[in-house]
């Protein structure tokens, strides 16, 4: 069914900051950082409570010139550069790749690699205070979507190897980003009998995230964190949307290699 793909999207467009990683003027020369795992994901995703859980791995690679790759269970494989020689400013371009969700109210309309590119940055505050931001655009078939992530977290240590942080965010998209996932055309209540809907540009969804970073050790680390979301007042008013409220728990354990 058309609602069995929003959850999905959710998962993927309430992602996470660009992950916190060494930058090029904390690298030696012609050096690199790597982190892989494999994070557990935890969604309830419609309004009967159903569950569903996926395994899906991680990687992080930096290197020293500032190119970074990131692979995440939250919104698929990103390629980026950081810019900035300042460890506390961090900007530069992204492009990320994820696999395209097929609605079923769409007559031939086939999965495949969604593409996205845009800009990041990101500025620490204090060493554990930090704020980013993230454009990203994407060429769909209702013409080019924009969607805007805004976000801060806060974190304390709160044993030797224990650390709590709570992260906050909203995203923003332009009425064509909506109209492909949310809205309902003419040939598309032909074929799942809803309502048109044409929503407007606004606020997409907003989101609490408390998360816990056990070290384990040198080399392993463990991270949860539970996000609870919110979609706005355009997206929950869709006719596709069973439930306005998600919640997701993840937890990765990763390698630093």
């Amino acid at each position: 069914m058309t609602r069995n793909f929003l959850p999905a999207l959710l998962a993927l467009v309430t992602c996470g900051a660009v992950q916190a990683g060494p930058t090029r003027m904390m690298m030696p020369e012609d050096t690199q950082d790597i982190y892989f795992g494999l994070a557990l994901n935890d969604l309830v995703h419609d309004k009967s409570g159903e569950r569903r859980t996926t395994a899906l791995p991680t990687l992080w690679v930096q290197w020293s010139s500032g190119a970074f790759l990131d692979l995440n269970s939250e919104d698929g494989l990103g390629l980026g550069w950081h810019l900035s020689d300042d460890p506390a400013f961090e900007f530069g371009p992204q492009l990320r790749f994820s696999s395209k969700e097929q609605r079923s109210d769409t007559p031939g309309q086939r999965g495949g690699l969604a593409t996205e590119a845009g800009l990041f940055a990101t500025y620490r505050v204090a060493h554990n205070i930090g704020a980013g931001a993230r454009a990203m655009a994407s060429n769909g078939s209702n013409g080019l979507g924009l969607r805007a992530h805004l976000w801060a977290d806060a974190s304390m240590r709160v044993a030797a190897h224990h650390t709590l942080s709570l992260g906050a965010g909203v995203l923003l998209a332009n009425q064509r980003y909506l109209q492909e996932y949310f809205g309902v055309t003419a040939q598309q209540a032909e074929v799942e009998a809803n309502p048109l809907y044409a929503p407007r540009q606004g606020v997409l969804s907003m989101y609490l995230q408390p998360a816990w970073t056990w070290q384990l050790g040198n080399k392993y680390t463990l991270d949860t964190w539970l996000r609870v979301s919110r979609l706005g007042g355009q997206a929950a008013a869709s006719p596709l949307v069973g439930q306005r409220n998600r919640a997701i728990v993840s937890t990765a354990l990763s390698y630093h290699y």
